[in-house]
This record gives structure tokens, C-alpha cells and sequence, in this order.
């Protein structure tokens, strides 16, 4: 609770939501992030300076599978429905914003796209 409150830097809240997402059970994250959803705390998450609320980065952490390069544990979709819900209850956003970093991966990059089978990979021609 010390970290998600800290008052020195919204870096060091965000580490705490990232270290919940990351270990916390997912059953529980609601209760925990719930209050802080509509935060307006500014920060720039990112290495490209781009700034979001901290509310915005919660409920990313909350409805994305990715932070940037990592894949956080996966919430179960019953869990996933009912913070769906409450979100929704609250008149905000379901859809992740993409301030986690997650703008690159679905990128239509060509090296960013997964092959359309095993076999087209492992095929030499």
C-alpha cells in the first residue's frame, strides 16, 4: 500500500501496480487498483516521453497481456468480465490505451508478425 500511495514520484506507484500485476492474484487486483483507475497523476511511462495519467497506466495494466516486452501472468476470463464490467460501471475505457508499451507489438511490422503455422517457419524454400 506504501508504494501505490508513495507521494515523492508516480514512478514509484507505478512499480508497485507493476509488481501487484505481476505477483499479485488476479482475483484481487480489482480491490487493489480500483480506487486508482481515475487517477490523474501524469507520468511518462515509457522511454518516448509520452505522457499518460496514472489512471490511464492501471487500467492498461489491468486489461492488456503485455508491458512492453513482458507477458504478465494471465487473468482469468471470468475475473477479466467483472473488471470489464466495473470499468464500464465507472464510464471508462475497456480497451487498453497502449501507454504499456504494447503499441509496437501489434505493429504490421513484418518481423513483428508471427508466422501462419510451424510448418510455413520451419519450411526452406
Amino acid at each position: 500500500q506504501g508504494l501505490l500511495n508513495h507521494g515523492d514520484s508516480p514512478y514509484i506507484r507505478a512499480v508497485g501496480f507493476l509488481y501487484l500485476r505481476y505477483v499479485g492474484d488476479p482475483r484481487s487486483l480489482w480491490g487493489w487498483f480500483e480506487q486508482y483507475v481515475t487517477d490523474e497523476e501524469e507520468f511518462a511511462p515509457g522511454c518516448n516521453g509520452k505522457k499518460t495519467t496514472m489512471g490511464v497506466f492501471v487500467c492498461d495494466l489491468l486489461l492488456d497481456q503485455y508491458y512492453f516486452d513482458t507477458l504478465f501472468p494471465r487473468i482469468p476470463v471470468p475475473v477479466l468480465r467483472q473488471i470489464t464490467a466495473n470499468l464500464e460501471r465507472m464510464k471508462l475505457s475497456v480497451q487498453p490505451a497502449g501507454v504499456t508499451g504494447t503499441g509496437g507489438r501489434h505493429s504490421s511490422d513484418d518481423t513483428a508478425r508471427r508466422p501462419p503455422s510451424v510448418k510455413a517457419a520451419l519450411s526452406v524454400s
